[in-house]
């Protein structure tokens, strides 16, 4: 399973390393900025969905936590001194994207406590429970994610548990739009939302996904029993080449050639 995590470093040119920067931790909390604002200056969430917002929270949190276990050993030689602090960097971008998303997203559900519905209302109060439970998973899993990393990274329950959060994270990032959609769609008007903000968000990162590992070589055919000579040893066998210039693609004949026929 240590395969699993992320454990080399990765170097980029620097008009990559900017363009990155550019594009995840500056360019995402750049596109939330005009969101913040006009909730603020409105004082209201009119036209804007709850369950879409606090799914972003449950999202980010999963995706955040995910990264920070399958990053771990990378953000390890990062910080483990000898001048590898600036060249070790390209390797975290895509996790400080995800980090400032996090941080863009969560103050969005807390302001629907302050300018949705009305205090006391039992709208407010289940959306108030909703917010609660969120936010402690989200801390549960962060704690977990960090706590169990320093203690010993890349245990296979941990990688097992990284990917699930990265499941999770998947799944409601493909659903967590649509409450939206329905709302503008009942509302007939953005009310709250700010086509701005919107209109220039970029894309986070995915949750981190383990490297693949290198397909494994196709089993050696099988040699029939008529080619081999008493004594040959496997290494007198003709070459690959050879065979394939002096027999036929057996596994392309008609099967019923070799009805009765037993090879190899």
């Amino acid at each position: 399973m240590d395969g699993q995590c992320f454990d080399t470093l990765v170097s980029m040119a620097p008009t990559d390393i900017a363009l990155g920067l550019i594009l995840g931790p500056i360019g995402t909390p750049a596109s939330w900025i005009p969101q913040h604002l006009k909730m603020l200056r409105l004082k209201s969430c009119d036209g804007m969905s709850s369950t879409t917002f606090v799914g972003l929270l449950f999202t980010f949190s999963c995706a955040v936590s995910n990264a920070l276990i399958l990053h771990w050993r990378q953000i390890r030689l990062c910080g483990g001194g000898g001048g590898n602090e600036l060249a070790c960097q390209p390797s975290l971008l895509s996790m400080y994207q995800l980090v400032a998303m996090l941080v863009c997203v969560a103050p969005f559900p807390f302001y629907f406590l302050l300018y949705g519905a009305d205090k006391g209302s039992r709208e407010h109060r289940a959306l108030r429970r909703r917010v609660v439970v969120t936010c402690t998973f989200g801390a549960t899993v962060l704690a977990i994610a960090i706590g169990a990393s320093m203690a010993e990274p890349c245990t296979p329950w941990l990688t097992s548990f990284a990917n699930v959060l990265g499941l999770a994270a998947a799944l409601s990032s493909a659903v967590q739009w649509a409450p939206q959609v329905l709302a503008t769609y009942r509302a007939k008007s953005t009310g709250a939302v700010s086509l701005f903000s919107f209109s220039i968000q970029v894309r986070p990162a995915p949750p981190a996904r383990p490297p693949a590992r290198p397909p494994a070589r196709p089993p050696a055919r099988a040699v029939p029993r008529h080619l081999v000579r008493k004594g040959m040893a496997s290494t007198d066998l003709p070459a690959p080449s050879a065979c394939a210039l002096l027999l036929p693609d057996f596994g392309r004949l008609p099967p019923f050639l070799f009805s009765g026929v037993r090879l190899a």
